[in-house]
């Protein structure tokens, strides 16, 4: 129960160890268990090159996918690739906890771009080597730009877009703007199903909030964790992604 994760948060070097020991689940395993339909709909925010959105119409091909990426060139990049599939739509938006214009921090390791400014000492700390050959901390390092982007929130959306429609999967990897996220669909948050968010055990990005928030958050609005997906880190564990599902829809 919720009562144990708070028990190993107080420890951040134990939950750590305890996350390590737990395999978590391959993402494709996970979708299906989640999913009892053909034409699950899927929210996909932080689309970056389309990963996710890969791994979903791989799965459901006729899916209605909403996908969200901030970053007008990768934007333009999924427009490309999926011009095609009608069922595949993608918004050049950031989500968050209110309607705005705010910065975004843009680097050469697409990957890492934010909202919020990356902490590059903590970066350092957990570095380790692309394969570009760079290390990670040094894509902040004279490559980083600046760009104004509108932000909105997912309720705000979702009563434009598709008031009243269960939602099967809600996947949201903001690089530590993931709280924010969630807080702007709290008015969504009953007709979701389940939500594969990312957690990082440590500050990344400055002025993120600490990982347990958005276990804590989720949890006082019905929602438990369920799994963990699978990581491939073979030292510390720095992030991972995990699974939540709505007490409300379970079978």
């Amino acid at each position: 129960m919720i009562m144990n994760y708070y028990d190993l948060i107080k420890k951040i070097p134990f939950f750590e160890k305890k996350i390590k020991q737990l395999k978590g689940k391959n993402i494709v395993d996970i979708i299906t268990d989640l999913v009892n339909n053909n034409e699950p709909l899927i929210i996909d925010i932080g689309s970056n090159r389309g990963q996710t959105i890969d791994i979903f119409s791989k799965i459901y091909k006729d899916a209605p996918i909403y996908a969200f990426e901030p970053t007008p060139d990768l934007y333009k990049l999924l427009l490309y690739k999926y011009q095609l599939f009608e069922n595949i739509k993608i918004f050049n938006l950031a989500l968050g906890d209110k309607n705005a214009i705010m910065d975004f921090n843009i680097s050469s390791y697409s990957p890492t771009n934010s909202i919020l400014e990356p902490n590059i000492s903590t970066y350092k700390n957990y570095d380790y080597k692309l394969p570009s050959g760079k290390m990670l901390s040094d894509t902040f390092i004279n490559s980083s730009q600046k760009i104004i982007v509108d932000v909105t929130t997912f309720d705000n959306f979702y009563q434009k877009n598709i008031p009243g429609k269960i939602i099967d999967i809600f996947k949201t990897d903001t690089q530590g703007f993931d709280f924010e996220v969630l807080a702007g669909s709290i008015n969504s948050l009953p007709y979701i199903k389940s939500i594969i968010c990312e957690c990082q055990f440590q500050q990344f990005y400055m002025g993120s909030k600490p990982f347990y928030n958005i276990i804590e958050f989720l949890y006082s609005n019905g929602f438990y964790i369920s799994n963990l997906l699978k990581n491939n880190y073979k030292e510390r564990i720095f992030e991972c992604d995990m699974v939540f599902i709505n007490k409300n829809f379970k079978d």
